[in-house]
């Protein structure tokens, strides 16, 4: 099956479906095994009151913690055995969400082709948001794309919590703020002084650095994220060449068409359908 390494995941366009959020209610030393032939899906599970030992081919392989968060493949095959469980019947051990993975082909995918402990920052958020998910799906009449909007958000978060500890302990960790702020300011003027102002950096120790991490110089990378950004706006049809140069930050529509077609070798008024 197709794997999509899960730092990539919001580049790219996809769809869950058969979303089921469950509590669960371990005591110490329960063991849990998978079926045969693996997970009939795949799964986040927040360990909100338990940890566990993930077992696979009968040894240890990895332990998650109280406010840890794991994501269990499809087809995985493993055992898991609890401990550290907060013993009250009103409170549950862990949140689990199952769900399925497809990608703009219809095409089923992964995030990993095994199990992954994630260490979020926020745990009190992923508490919250599981929480929530769990309740509209056996206690609310809410429409089941709250669930599934719900999902996309968690999603999309723990994705930045995988690309934060890929990033953790490499030198590139020192521009994280910037690169974080690039990402989501990309349409505004950013000033690479000041980004590497933000970093606590030289302004030339943040060009060696963001080129180690994106393979081009950050105003290259800027541009990348606008035309990426452009090509789906004009492909909607909706909204025009000089509308779309405007929101992505380019003052001058002609120069925003002529670095879409050197980017993408057409031009942008050949994208779309609708008004030019």
């Amino acid at each position: 099956m197709k794997t999509v390494d899960f730092s990539e995941l919001n580049n790219i366009d996809y769809a869950v479906y058969r979303i089921v959020p469950v509590y669960q209610h371990w005591h110490n030393n329960d063991v849990w095994s998978s079926p045969p032939g693996g997970r009939p899906n795949s799964a986040l599970m927040y360990f909100s009151n338990c940890a566990t030992s993930y077992i696979l081919n009968g040894k240890s392989h990895l332990v998650a913690h109280k406010g840890d968060l794991a994501y269990l493949p499809y087809k995985s095959e493993y055992s898991c055995k609890f401990f550290d469980c907060l013993n009250n019947s009103k409170k549950e051990s862990s949140l689990i969400i199952n769900f399925e993975l497809f990608d703009d082909r219809n095409e089923p995918f992964v995030l990993d082709n095994s199990i992954r402990v994630i260490k979020p920052g926020q745990g009190t958020y992923y508490y919250e948001s599981f929480k929530q998910a769990v309740l509209l799906f056996y206690e609310s009449a809410a429409s089941y794309n709250r669930i599934r909007a719900m999902l996309y958000n968690l999603l999309t978060d723990v994705a930045l919590e995988v690309r934060r500890e890929n990033l953790y302990g490499r030198s590139i960790t020192r521009i994280y703020k910037g690169i974080d702020y690039i990402e989501h300011n990309f349409t505004s003027d950013l000033s690479i002084p000041e980004l590497a102002s933000m970093c606590h950096v030289s302004e030339t120790c943040f060009r060696r650095l963001f080129r180690l991490y994106a393979g081009m110089p950050p105003k290259e990378y800027i541009n990348h994220l606008r035309i990426s950004k452009a090509r789906v706006l004009l492909e909607s049809g909706t909204v025009t060449v000089a509308d779309t140069a405007l929101a992505l930050g380019f003052d001058d529509a002609s120069y925003f068409s002529r670095l879409y077609k050197n980017k993408t070798g057409s031009t942008p008024s050949s994208r779309i359908t609708g008004p030019k």
